[in-house]
């Protein structure tokens, strides 16, 4: 019993005690020079937590080359500053290629929200007032603000500006890894679990075989 109660505490403190000396890291990225709107011309932002920036004028989109570090599902969390402009703010996430991934224009708020299930690599993140729309090199419609994802396979080349609103923003992105460690809560269950598991088996052990006599 006091053995296999080492043993489940080993195995659940070891992986916590690796994530506590290991805490991730936030890391900040704030626009100082406009970011670009196209692929080739987006501000490159790598691993972040959290991103500030403004929309200047309505007919600016910003666009950000960011890295997703491990599968899970991510969380886009976009809010317009508490001074100054109401950005009506609208996102659109594409992957590494420029394929339209997400978009929904946000219901009566000016804030948006949304989770999107990532695997680990290169992701572009585009932001701008309501009424915008991602267009391919054709001039066709790939992703809209009232449409969602019309042409997955399409590729961001240019945008169908909004004329609505402007100001500055905040974007925090958060990821819950689909490989999460159980956190200490569950661990009294787990002993509970065990030691129900050893109490059968010695009671088990200490019935009698009573022999049949054909």
């Amino acid at each position: 019993m006091k053995r296999f109660i080492q043993v489940l505490m080993a195995s659940m403190t070891m992986p916590l005690g690796l994530l506590i000396a290991a805490p991730v890291q936030a890391a900040t990225f704030t626009e100082v020079t406009d970011a670009g709107e196209l692929l080739n011309t987006a501000a490159i932002v790598g691993i972040v937590t959290e991103i500030n920036g403004a929309v200047s004028e309505s007919s600016d989109i910003d666009l950000f080359r960011l890295t997703i570090d491990q599968t899970g599902l991510t969380t886009f969390d976009a809010t317009p500053a508490d001074n100054g402009p109401q950005l009506n703010i609208n996102m659109f996430l594409f992957n590494e290629q420029g394929n339209p991934l997400f978009s929904l224009e946000p219901v009566d708020t000016n804030e948006m929200k949304f989770d999107f299930a990532t695997t680990a690599g290169t992701y572009f993140l585009g932001i701008g007032t309501d009424d915008l729309d991602a267009l391919d090199a054709l001039g066709q419609r790939i992703a809209g603000n009232d449409s969602g994802i019309d042409n997955p396979n399409g590729v961001l080349a240019r945008w169908s500006v909004g004329n609505e609103s402007f100001g500055a923003y905040k974007i925090t992105i958060a990821t819950i890894p689909t490989n999460a460690v159980p956190t200490p809560a569950l661990l009294p269950a787990l002993l509970g679990f065990g030691i129900k598991a050893i109490r059968r088996k010695k009671q088990a052990e200490k019935l009698e075989t009573v022999p049949v006599t054909v």
